[in-house]
């Protein structure tokens, strides 16, 4: 008897379920990351990068996955290697393109969804992607690689291939060390055109006195837009930096008329005829959005009075931005009409909406939604229904904590305002 109720006391608290608890730092090991989602070209799938932390406690596994966005199916796996990130779709949704560190380094590869193996595109030696995208017929992708600009093919190797490293490391410009990176190198960002079909490169742009980046197919495919400070002091810590456009038929390059200080994060309207850049004036002053009409070059401040930080700016219209930004605590997803210049909350008021993805017709979005109570995971929205999370990696884990909710207080500042 008494070992019964010994027994009976031992399965209780398995029966009833542990008490919720705080979190501890060995949570931590436990936690899904889910990044980059990637809405398909007809909304109806989303792709994202799922990590989690090895059995080290020191790599990470990232792989990519695939879910419905009608919410009725789980996320399935796609790849396998542990090594993958940055899934982009092909302009049709037959394929993915995505980045594998693979047996070879890091690679583009192509995955078909219909089924199948991914295969690896290129095969770099001395270059490493930056970023890619596709061009609107699907034939090319648009790299931006970390190269030697004195480098005429990054897929051959190195003359002294297996010799040591020089220890040595000589400095010759103010910026010279970055977070995560280290020192710096001769490397410089460009930009390169790969044909998908015959896999050969061909240079854009490079140049050893600065670097270019934030590149974009124009939707007609004609041009490419690039940000890139080409001043003097591009590589000893210039505040300016401008946008330029580059003709695909004659490889000529235009700077344009920007706003002075720092123009970065170009996107082109649906119909080509605008860019939308962030627009940073000088150090420690707020990103502001800007348009840029290409035809008469004018510039025009985007809700200039609005104080809030805008990123993930996408086109939703001709008329119509989605962005997300900072917002008393929270940090919504904004709906601005441009013809209005007002922003208004669409969703999100409460929480981080973050990584916005758009299908072309404006009306499907998938994003990272994440309070303090909640880790990062997806959901979905079909024009103005209502919002669906469509990811729950992280379920089991927060079942068992007991996090606190974010809690405000309201004051107001020597100006009367609060």
């Amino acid at each position: 008897m008494f070992r019964l109720f010994v027994a009976l006391c031992l399965l209780t608290p398995l029966l009833l379920g542990a008490e919720p608890r705080g979190m501890l730092p060995d949570d931590y090991y436990r936690f899904v990351f889910v990044t980059d989602p990637q809405l398909a070209p007809d909304g109806r799938q989303l792709a994202f990068v799922h990590s989690t932390i090895g059995e080290d406690k020191r790599s990470r596994h990232s792989n990519l996955w695939l879910v419905a966005t009608d919410g009725k199916t789980d996320p399935r796996q796609l790849t396998f290697s542990n090594h993958d990130r940055s899934p982009r779709w092909s302009p049709d949704g037959s394929q993915l393109a995505f980045l594998s560190g693979r047996k070879d380094g890091q690679q583009l590869h192509l995955l078909p969804i219909a089924g199948g193996e991914a295969r690896a595109i290129t095969s770099l030696k001395q270059a490493g992607i930056r970023d890619f995208s596709w061009s609107p017929d699907g034939q090319q992708l648009l790299l931006t690689l970390s190269v030697d600009p004195a480098i005429e093919d990054p897929t051959a190797e190195k003359a002294n291939h297996g010799s040591p490293e020089a220890d040595v490391v000589v400095i010759r410009h103010a910026l010279y060390k970055s977070d995560g990176s280290g020192y710096l190198n001769e490397r410089r960002s460009g930009l390169w055109l790969l044909d998908i079909a015959t896999q050969q490169l061909s240079r854009l742009t490079g140049d050893a006195r600065w670097h270019d980046h934030s590149a974009q197919f124009s939707p007609d495919g004609s041009q490419i837009v690039f940000a890139s400070d080409r001043s003097e002091d591009a590589l000893e810590g210039s505040m300016q930096q401008d946008l330029f456009l580059l003709a695909l038929d004659d490889g000529s390059i235009t700077r344009l008329d920007t706003l002075p200080g720092q123009a970065s994060s170009p996107q082109w309207s649906p119909d080509g005829s605008q860019l939308l850049y962030q627009h940073q004036a000088d150090y420690f002053e707020p990103q502001q959005l800007v348009l840029h009409q290409l035809r008469t070059g004018g510039n025009r401040l985007i809700a200039k009075d609005w104080d809030r930080n805008a990123s993930n700016a996408l086109w939703q219209s001709k008329d119509r931005i989605l962005l997300s930004a900072d917002h008393q605590g929270s940090r919504p997803v904004f709906e601005l009409d441009l013809r209005r210049d007002t922003p208004r909350i669409r969703l999100s008021e409460q929480g981080s909406a973050s990584q916005l993805t758009l299908t072309a017709d404006g009306k499907r979005l998938g994003y990272l939604w994440q309070d303090e109570q909640h880790l990062p995971e997806i959901w979905f929205q079909n024009a103005n229904q209502a919002p669906r999370q469509l990811t729950r990696f992280n379920q089991q884990l927060l079942s068992e904590l007991k996090l606190q909710p974010l809690e405000s207080f309201w004051f107001e500042h020597e100006q009367g305002q609060s």
